[in-house]
């Protein structure tokens, strides 16, 4: 029943036959008619099995690939957090240390004024000191004069004493020479005396004056040092300013490569939330085809 496997044997030529004849042409045509679709059916049931397999096997892939890009969306989501932190840090450290290199400029110049006014008074010192010594040289000029006054005053008094000794010896005629020698000598022993405080006193100029050069010299010597002290100090800060200029400057080249770091890493989250997003529409579509795929495997099936 409903089976076109038989033909029919025809005999006669009347309308019957000739339309058996058609009946039976038409019959074998749509036997080749089925067994082209069995056939296509068969190569479409393969085909929906090979396309289901593969879809599933998509799914696997695009599943995965989920995965990985919503992992690399949070990893580079933190590298670029972590970038911008640290670039700003990078910031502040840079300022921090332009803030130090500008405080050492300030220091150094303060150091330069300081050691101008060391060396000015050590060059005012210097002056003192060499006036201190002229007055001693001038004071031992009157000493030595003074000495020579004393001399000259001892050598007086024994001509006095020479001359009352012949006076007395003259009687009455060298009352006159007795008298004029004992002035002379009180002259001579008051300025013997004179001579011997005059004497005294500038030996005690002599000994302020010496004791005040060795003070000037010895402030000197201290000028001097805190004077070598400070230039010491002034070229370490120059080495130091230069240290922390050097150090800003490779600051700011980090700081700029971690800001390009930071805006790779959001270009790269960016893309790779579009990816996701691709991934996920691209997923949803494997699911309509694999539906589809199922509908058309039963279909052929049926």
């Amino acid at each position: 029943a409903g089976a076109l496997r038989d033909d029919v044997s025809i005999l006669s030529r009347d309308e019957t036959a000739i339309l058996l004849e058609s009946l039976q042409t038409m019959t074998q045509d749509l036997r080749l008619l089925i067994g082209r679709v069995q056939t296509s059916s068969d190569a479409l049931t393969n085909t929906s099995s090979i396309l289901q397999a593969t879809g599933s096997n998509q799914q696997h892939v695009i599943k995965r690939l989920g995965d990985s890009t919503t992992q690399t969306v949070a990893a580079v989501e933190e590298i670029s957090v972590t970038g911008k932190e640290l670039t700003h840090t990078m910031v502040a450290v840079n300022e921090m240390a332009g803030k130090t290199g500008a405080m050492a400029i300030e220091g150094r110049e303060n150091l330069s004024s300081m050691d101008a006014t060391m060396r000015k008074l050590a060059d005012s010192t210097e002056s003192f000191g060499s006036r201190l010594a002229v007055i001693n040289e001038r004071a031992t000029t009157i000493n030595l004069a003074v000495t020579t006054i004393a001399k000259v005053a001892d050598q007086t008094n024994l001509l006095s004493i020479n001359a009352a000794i012949e006076a007395e010896k003259a009687g009455e005629y060298g009352l006159g020479f007795l008298v004029i020698a004992r002035e002379i000598r009180r002259l001579a022993d008051q300025t013997a005396v004179a001579s011997l405080e005059i004497e005294q006193v500038v030996k005690e100029m002599q000994l302020s004056v010496s004791s005040g050069v060795m003070e000037m010299d010895a402030f000197t010597k201290s000028v001097e040092t805190g004077a070598q002290e400070i230039g010491g100090v002034s070229r370490q800060l120059a080495e130091i300013i230069a240290s922390v200029k050097g150090i800003s400057e490779r600051f700011e080249q980090v700081a700029e490569g971690m800001q390009a770091q930071s805006q790779g890493a959001e270009q790269i989250r960016i893309a790779m939330a579009h990816l996701a997003e691709s991934v996920s529409e691209s997923e949803s579509a494997l699911d309509s085809f694999q539906n589809a795929t199922t509908d058309v495997q039963q279909a052929a099936n049926d």
